[in-house]
């Protein structure tokens, strides 16, 4: 499957049969081609027109500015990677942890291929009070639907919903976090430290999904409550847990912090 929205466009472009529509579709690869290269707010009309292979003045055939195009974009990129996303999730015949694992390496996968546009996500949510309306509903029925998810591999009440969502928001956030300072941003601090441990994008989704399966799978006793019973009001015996072998072939609750590192 295609992770690269750019690419992606360059494909619909081929299958389109009118002009109109494939200058349209090739308008939008060039912004994300200059959105990659110079940022929302370095980046011109003229630039944008340049990289598609029309006159500036044939830009203004199709948007009327670079804001319009800009969130056109965005909001289709929003779709695509939600999509995607959507896919990476596991049967219910797949482990816990092996789920949690996939999905967090197609979340890497998703903002490696297309780092550029994670960037002007970032600007365009900052400056555009609507498009941060739309991109946070976006991500908030996301959450819903990973926290409808683990409701169900849990095998909790309906009512219990709200606070497994506000969990897979704060696991949510460490994953944003990380991709923004190590692909986004390449912050140089943080790169280092992911280059001396030796961690390449399938031992990080690792790590996180490690991360993620003891947050959420954490085994819990009268004696010692786990966090998520403290803050919710959950009963320990609900979120007890004894892995089995489709939870990762563990005879303890004790989970290596990596699967593949060695």
């Amino acid at each position: 499957m295609e992770l690269s929205y750019k690419r992606h466009l360059e494909a619909l472009e081929k299958l389109a049969l009118r002009k109109g529509e494939r200058t349209r579709i090739r308008l939008r690869a060039a912004t994300t081609e200059v959105l990659d290269r110079v940022g929302y707010h370095r980046m011109r009309i003229a630039e944008i027109s340049a990289a598609a292979g029309i006159t500036a003045g044939s830009f203004y055939q199709y948007y009327t500015d670079k804001l319009q195009i800009t969130l056109a974009v965005l909001d289709e990129f929003r779709e695509f990677f939600a999509a995607r996303q959507n896919l990476s999730f596991g049967g219910p015949a797949e482990s816990n942890f092996d789920a949690i694992r996939r999905s967090n390496l197609r979340f890497l996968e998703l903002v490696e291929q297309n780092t550029g546009l994670m960037r002007c996500l970032l600007q365009v949510t900052d400056d555009e009070p609507e498009f941060a309306r739309r991109f946070h509903a976006t991500s908030h029925r996301q959450n819903e639907r990973i926290a409808a998810g683990l409701l169900k591999r849990l095998a909790l009440p309906r009512d219990r919903l709200p606070a497994i969502t506000v969990v897979v928001y704060a696991l949510g956030a460490m994953m944003d976090e990380i991709c923004r300072r190590l692909l986004v941003q390449r912050a140089a601090d943080f790169r280092d430290l992911v280059d001396e441990v030796s961690l390449d994008t399938q031992a990080l989704a690792d790590v996180l999904a490690a991360i993620w399966y003891r947050s959420i799978y954490a085994p819990d006793s009268d004696s010692h409550p786990s966090p998520i019973a403290v803050a919710f009001g959950i009963r320990p015996l609900e979120l007890s847990f004894v892995p089995t072998a489709q939870d990762g072939a563990c005879e303890s609750a004790t989970l290596p912090v990596t699967t593949s590192i060695t």
